[in-house]
């Protein structure tokens, strides 16, 4: 269970910069919900990369580099504390049920 807590650890702190700004994008809801994109709303809407980028700058312009891994830190306890009771149950109900060794 530890070795798959250190591993939600590490997952976490490294992809939270996609996860950041996946959230970002997906908060922008519509086209029409942000002002600047409804001018521009019609033939030429930007596509995905260019949205991705303007968050990245957005992201890096108001935050620094620091700003890519806010949340970081509670991602971090949740996959790992979660990750720890998840396959601790799971292998103390193994454990139960098969009357067998833990470690087997």
């Amino acid at each position: 269970a530890s070795c798959v807590s250190v591993a939600g650890v590490v997952s976490a702190v490294l992809t939270t910069p996609l996860d950041l700004l996946r959230t970002r994008l997906n908060l922008r809801g519509g086209m029409d919900a942000v002002p600047e994109c409804a001018a521009r709303k019609g033939p030429s809407s930007p596509p995905a990369l260019a949205l991705l980028r303007e968050e990245v700058v957005d992201v890096y312009r108001s935050r620094g580099m620091r700003g890519f891994f806010a949340g970081g830190a509670c991602r971090a306890a949740w996959l790992g504390l979660g990750g720890f009771i998840f396959l601790g149950s799971f292998e103390l109900a193994k454990k139960n049920l098969l009357g067998g060794d833990f470690a087997a």
